[in-house]
């Protein structure tokens, strides 16, 4: 589970760049931004670390009805917490920003607000791509859930071009948001594909 991070870390590191070049208010914003949206997203890939558990030992066990409901009721959670971290940015993002800049305005409160805004909108998208990655994973199909990793580094890679080259700050914003669709659409085609092709999971 940790070669398609260091994967998607490549992109990171790429987006981290364009970012460099748009001024010291666009790296202070986003770093700060992205600080606080950690607080919201390890606990979801802290589930996801979960699944992959739970999932091998259910595919071990060949008790697919408990695969089933463990995706179901893990999307589920994932979903609460998206839904209370959304409230939680809506309502509080003015302190917590303020938290951790020691500011209450000026350019970098303000673009780490749009930053922060944003993502939140985006918050299922990572808790699903927690869940059917980690799921990949605990089904033993581990070049898949590696190669999901370049997604993300395809979605960072977009995003950091695009700000350097017309969009600026505001692209910047949607970059990880990207990173996370591509990646997920990436991860629920493999797993259609491996599930119709797997005989255990074919039993049913």
């Amino acid at each position: 589970m940790g070669l398609e991070y260091s994967i998607s870390a490549i992109g990171a590191v790429i987006m981290q760049n364009a970012i460099n070049s748009l001024g010291i208010h666009a790296v202070a914003a986003q770093s700060a931004g992205d600080k606080i949206r950690q607080l919201f997203t390890l606990p979801m890939e802290s589930i996801g670390a979960a699944v992959a558990t739970y999932m091998a030992q259910n595919y071990g066990s060949k008790k697919i009805i408990r695969l089933k409901i463990g995706i179901q009721s893990s999307l589920i959670i994932q979903l609460t917490w998206s839904c209370v971290s959304f409230i939680i940015i809506f309502f509080f993002k003015k302190p917590i920003i303020n938290l951790v800049l020691g500011v209450s305005s000026g350019p970098v409160f303000l673009m780490t607000e749009q930053y922060l805004t944003i993502m939140s909108y985006f918050l299922i998208a990572h808790g699903s791509l927690m869940i059917f990655r980690n799921t990949l994973q605990g089904l033993g199909h581990s070049i898949y859930a590696i190669i999901s990793g370049i997604g993300e580094l395809i979605g960072r890679s977009i995003g950091g071009y695009l700000a350097i080259v017309s969009l600026g700050y505001n692209i910047i914003c949607y970059s990880n948001q990207l990173a996370w669709i591509i990646s997920l659409g990436y991860c629920l085609i493999a797993l259609s594909i491996t599930s119709k092709k797997d005989p255990i999971l074919t039993l049913e």
